[in-house]
Parts: C-alpha cells; sequence; structure tokens
C-alpha cells in the first residue's frame, strides 16, 4: 500500500469516528466511548507505520549539500565595560 493511500485510510477512520465521539461527549454511553478508544488505537498503529514509511523514504533520499553560513562570534563584554 502506498503512503498516499495510508494517509487517506487514517483520515477516513478519523472522520469515522466522529459520530461514536458526539455520542460518548454528548450522551455518556459508554459502549461508544469504548469504540471511540479502539478506533484511537487503530489510528496509532496506522500512525506508526506511516511514520516507518516515512523514515525509510528520508532515509534513501540522498543528502544535498548545502552551504553553511558561519555566523561572527558573539562579542563578550569584559567586566570593565560593566
Amino acid at each position: 500500500m502506498t503512503m498516499d493511500k495510508r494517509y487517506s485510510e487514517l483520515k477516513s477512520m478519523v472522520d469515522s469516528m466522529e459520530g461514536e465521539f458526539k455520542k460518548f461527549n454528548d450522551k455518556k454511553i459508554k459502549t461508544s466511548g469504548k469504540r471511540v478508544r479502539n478506533s484511537l488505537l487503530s489510528c496509532k498503529k496506522m500512525c506508526d507505520v506511516l511514520r516507518r514509511e516515512i523514515q525509510a523514504e528520508l532515509k534513501s533520499m540522498p543528502v544535498s549539500s548545502r552551504v553553511v553560513k558561519k555566523s561572527p562570534p558573539i562579542p563578550i563584554p569584559s567586566k570593565t565595560a560593566l
């Protein structure tokens, strides 16, 4: 599965639990809270998979060479100037 598909699946998972969350939050229905918690756990697992894929792709990308500008040293005031 590609990252685009995983990302869209993650978004749909979050969107799908909205109704159960409202039931739990507004009506205080315990079973809805349990379903929301299970959905959040599934989202967490999907996030972990997506993070690993992104990390692997980042490692496979070439490192671009960049010029790092050196900043001038910060002058330290002497004790006599204070």
